[in-house]
């Protein structure tokens, strides 16, 4: 098994390596390197630290030409509050930049 650890947390390397002993781990710390190993090589499992909205673009652009590619994401406490805010559902939302037309239409 071939695994991309996209993680800015080198910290967490050695435990995550040993971990996973028995596969092939590609360590990156940053998109431009996902990226460029993500075009170099053919990954089983992506497991991504989610630490600021900036992160989920590479998220999206895996989901977008990757998506045989499983993925797993670890984040932060703000993350977590905010999906489980976002699964509540009970709330609309209007794309920014704000359009009165589409505020009119919801109201």
């Amino acid at each position: 098994m071939r695994i991309l650890l996209v993680n800015k947390n080198k910290f967490q390397l050695k435990e995550l390596k040993d971990f996973f002993s028995q596969s092939q781990v590609i360590f990156t710390s940053d998109k431009n390197s996902t990226l460029t190993q993500l075009s170099k090589l053919k990954f089983d499992l992506a497991l991504i630290s989610i630490n600021k909205i900036s992160d989920l673009g590479l998220v999206k652009y895996i989901n977008e030409n990757y998506a045989e590619l499983r993925v797993i994401l670890s984040i932060n406490d703000f993350f977590n509050d905010a999906l489980s805010v976002l699964a509540e559902g009970k709330f609309q939302q209007i794309q920014n930049p704000l359009k009165l037309k589409e505020l009119k239409n919801i109201l």
